[in-house]
C-alpha cells in the first residue's frame, strides 16, 4: 500500500492542477462566450513546454506571439491573392511559403535565440482559434481578443507545467532523502 501511495502522489498533483485549470477555464472562457472552453490551449502549451525552465517559459510567450503574428500574416497573404476557387491553393501556398521562410530565417539568427517550436505553437494556436469563432481578420477587436485569450491560456499552461515539474522534483527528492535515511539507519 505504501508503494501505491508513493506512486500515486504525482498523478494526484497533476489531477489537482488540471482540476483547478478546469474551474479557471469555466470562469474565464464561460464568461466570454457560453459553452466556450479554451483548455486545449493551456494543455497544448503545458505539454510542449513541460520540462523547460523559467527563462525558456518566458521566451515561449514571445515565440507564441511571433507565431500569432506569422499566422495572421499568412491569413492576410492568402486572402489578398484569393480571387477565385482556383487561386485558393496558390494564395495559400504563397502565404505559407513566405511566412515559413520568415520563420526559418528567424530560427537561424543566432542572436535571437528563438525556438522554432514556440513559433509553430503560436501558429497552431492561432489556426485552432479560428475553429472556436475568433478570426484576427474580422476586426482589430476580435484579433486582440483572440491574441489575449491565446496568451492568457498559454500562461495558464506554462504555470501548470511549472507546478507539475516543481512538485515532481520535490516528491522525487523527498523519496530519495527518505530512502537515504532508511538505508543509513539500517547500517
Amino acid at each position: 500500500m505504501k508503494k501505491f501511495f508513493e506512486i500515486s502522489k504525482y498523478p494526484l498533483v497533476i489531477a489537482l492542477v488540471a482540476s483547478v485549470l478546469y474551474v479557471v477555464d469555466a470562469l474565464v472562457a464561460g464568461s466570454i462566450k457560453p459553452g466556450l472552453s479554451l483548455m486545449w490551449v493551456a494543455f497544448a502549451v503545458w505539454t510542449v513546454f513541460f520540462g523547460v525552465d523559467i527563462k525558456q517559459r518566458l521566451k515561449a510567450l514571445a515565440e507564441i506571439t511571433v507565431g500569432f503574428i506569422v499566422a495572421t500574416l499568412m491569413l492576410l497573404i492568402s486572402c489578398a491573392f484569393n480571387v477565385s476557387l482556383y487561386t485558393v491553393s496558390i494564395s495559400t501556398l504563397l502565404g505559407v511559403f513566405v511566412m515559413n521562410l520568415l520563420v526559418m530565417y528567424i530560427d537561424n539568427v543566432k542572436k535571437l535565440q528563438t525556438s522554432i517550436t514556440g513559433i509553430f505553437v503560436g501558429i497552431f494556436l492561432t489556426f485552432s482559434g479560428l475553429g472556436v469563432g475568433y478570426n484576427p481578420l474580422n476586426s482589430v477587436a476580435e484579433g486582440f481578443t483572440m491574441y489575449g485569450l491565446i496568451m492568457l491560456y498559454s500562461v495558464f499552461g506554462l504555470v501548470c507545467g511549472l507546478v507539475s515539474i516543481t512538485t515532481a522534483n520535490k516528491i522525487k527528492n523527498k523519496n530519495s532523502l527518505e530512502k537515504e535515511l532508511d538505508s543509513s539507519f539500517k547500517k
